[in-house]
């Protein structure tokens, strides 16, 4: 049993590493316009909400933290104990312009030491980027993302809002 295990991660390492990273990362094909607002409504700082949105303001895109409820027209983030997976995004878009975006974190997994990487990864996506394939980026799919963005993903940031 073991050796299967032992085989089968090998297999998956080998696949990660033989897919050769795209040169750009994908988009949801549109961004906010002016300042992009996050309101954290999970009422839990373990989430690393403001953290998380103040890492990806490095990336020069005006990002700030509110302290009271501005749906429609910012990103706000939400525990729900009934998710499906450990955070996902939904946002509105009219034309090339993100809206609103909502972003639901798993409830349980708040108290695990890799929170705030969940938090990070699913603002990426409300800030307008898919996932990629380059490695070390917090938009790759799965745990194995770093714990805040990396500088190759502020620059695809930066490169959206250009």
């Amino acid at each position: 049993m073991r050796t299967r295990l032992v085989a089968a991660l090998a297999f998956a390492l080998a696949l990660l590493v033989a897919v050769p990273a795209p040169a750009q990362a994908e988009d949801i094909g549109a961004r906010w316009a002016g300042t992009i607002r996050v309101y954290d409504a999970t009422g839990d700082a373990r989430w690393g909400v403001a953290q998380a949105a103040h890492e990806w303001a490095a990336s020069g895109v005006p990002i700030v933290v509110v302290t009271t409820p501005c749906a429609p027209g910012c990103i706000t983030v939400i525990e729900d104990p009934y998710l499906a997976y450990v955070g996902l995004s939904s946002w509105s878009v009219s034309g090339t312009t993100i809206t609103s975006c909502t972003v639901r974190l798993l409830t349980p997994h708040a108290a695990m030491t890799w929170a705030h990487r969940i938090t990070g990864h699913e603002l990426g996506h409300c800030l307008g980027l898919a996932h990629t394939l380059h490695k070390g980026s917090i938009m790759v799919t799965g745990t194995l993302t770093p714990l805040a963005p990396i500088p190759w993903d502020l620059s695809q940031l930066r490169g959206l809002y250009r």
